[in-house]
């Protein structure tokens, strides 16, 4: 586990083992004698990047659910009537949502499915409480 002091308070990272299919598969590079393992600082990085990317992805989509659900613009606050407007609001949402699980399958792919479970399950009760918009976002790690 690694300790971040964040702008929300202190966060815990999990540090999982790769998994040797991943290893084996060139997740983590390639080289001259085989694929690398990484070491526990390049893990720990690949969490946090990987937390970062969740963390954004999930404060945009839950700002353009926000949107749909008040319908207006997420950028200028106005109201949204046209249903062409809509329909492309529900599109960004549907691809923030895909964006969402691919992030997630891909730290699936190199840690496993219970990695992936738990870093999910530390990261979305956190954006739960914030009040973050994510055109002012501060810091998170």
């Amino acid at each position: 586990m690694t300790q971040y002091t964040s702008s929300w308070g202190e966060l815990t990272l999990p540090s999982p083992e790769p998994l040797e299919i991943a290893i084996e598969a060139g997740v983590f590079g390639v080289c001259r004698e085989g694929s690398p393992r990484p070491s526990p600082g390049e893990v720990a990085s690949i969490v946090k990047e990987h937390s970062i990317a969740l963390t954004a992805t999930l404060l945009e989509q839950r700002h353009v659910e926000r949107s749909l659900t008040l319908r207006v613009h997420p950028r200028t606050g106005w109201p949204l009537s046209e249903p062409d407007r809509l329909d492309e609001l529900q599109r960004e949402y549907n691809d923030l949502t895909n964006q969402y699980e691919g992030l997630v399958d891909a730290y699936a792919s190199a840690f496993g499915f219970a990695a992936a479970d738990f870093l999910v399950q530390i990261i979305e009760p956190i954006l739960l409480q914030s009040t973050a918009e994510p055109a002012v976002q501060k810091t998170f790690f």
